[in-house]
């Protein structure tokens, strides 16, 4: 409701007489759970605020958007395609040479069978993902996987890491995930290394930019004392069998 002050205390909007009664703006929102395609583009706008951060660049309408293209290809069906390895998206050129990996220090192929084009000894920015990671970024209810800051905000479909784990396992975990990832999946130019740690299994999402790999966030899929809001309360999420 808009109050719409008038020096003659009244005014009429479609017919309807209204005096100046004092109204003023008012959101009201409902809780909402993503689906899991939403997510991937909650997901999506995160990483392109961060990349616009990173990039130097002000996140307004045109460079988000410009993000998103780059970052989306499989979610934003406009994104950029991928450069082949005959050179560049289009036919001829030379091509694309491939990094050379050595066995001690590679990820296992991706979903679909291809190399990983970074070794996990080139991933940085785990520090600066910490507080997100963590405690989430004010304003948005991504990232904050932490068991307290879970349990004090209460956001219906977050998950936590288990609440024996302090802030120092979690980076530990972390950097033990980005090191020993069992398996990969990518998402154009964002890639989720995934293993199983105590029993918990832990993904950490790497952004693959043209200054290298940089971590964006990380969070526990499942497995012992890790919950997950539900209906108000908090819910065990299984450890998935293929982990």
């Amino acid at each position: 409701m808009y109050n719409l002050q008038t020096a003659e205390g009244w005014y009429s909007a479609n017919r309807i007489i209204v005096s100046n009664c004092g109204c003023t703006v008012e959101e009201v929102t409902g809780t909402w759970t993503p689906t899991a395609e939403e997510q991937r583009f909650v997901d999506l706008y995160a990483d392109a605020r961060a990349k616009c951060e990173a990039d130097g660049v002000p996140a307004n309408v045109e460079n988000v958007t410009r993000a998103m293209r780059e970052l989306g290809d499989g979610i934003v069906h406009d994104a950029v395609k991928p450069k082949t390895q005959v050179g560049g998206s289009d036919s001829g050129g030379p091509p694309t040479p491939r990094t050379k990996i050595s066995d001690g220090d590679r990820y296992p192929d991706d979903q679909d069978g291809k190399p990983i084009p970074f070794r996990p000894s080139q991933v940085i920015g785990l520090d600066e993902s910490l507080e997100h990671i963590l405690h989430g970024d004010p304003g948005y209810r991504s990232g904050g996987h932490l068991y307290s800051t879970v349990v004090e905000n209460m956001f219906e479909g977050k998950i936590a890491f288990p609440e024996s784990w302090t802030e120092q396992r979690i980076e530990q975990v972390c950097w033990s995930v980005i090191r020993g990832a069992t398996r990969v999946i990518s998402r154009g130019q964002r890639f989720l290394l995934t293993a199983t740690v105590d029993d918990v299994q832990v993904t950490v999402q790497v952004i693959h930019r043209a200054t290298g790999p940089v971590v964006r966030t990380a969070h526990p899929d499942g497995g012992v004392g890790v919950m997950r809001v539900h209906d108000g309360a908090l819910s065990p999420v299984a450890l998935e069998s293929s982990a």
